[in-house]
């Protein structure tokens, strides 16, 4: 009766640890790729940036001063 209680004790500490391991590299996994996903926005904003004031300059050079 004790050695089944140690062992269901035992079986369970496991299962918590890989639960707990798996959820770690699973947010690891996550959060490099929510990084890859802010860098990808961010190049894109740039550009649409980029393309903004290159169109506002364009108007300026286009309107007579």
């Amino acid at each position: 009766m004790v050695q089944i209680f140690f062992l269901s004790r035992l079986l369970l500490t496991a299962v918590f640890f890989f639960f707990f391991l798996s959820l770690f590299f699973f947010s690891f996994s996550l959060s490099s790729s929510l990084d890859c996903f802010s860098s990808g926005l961010h190049n894109q904003l740039k550009e649409i940036w980029l393309v903004d004031n290159l169109s506002d300059r364009d108007l300026l050079q286009v309107t007579p001063q």
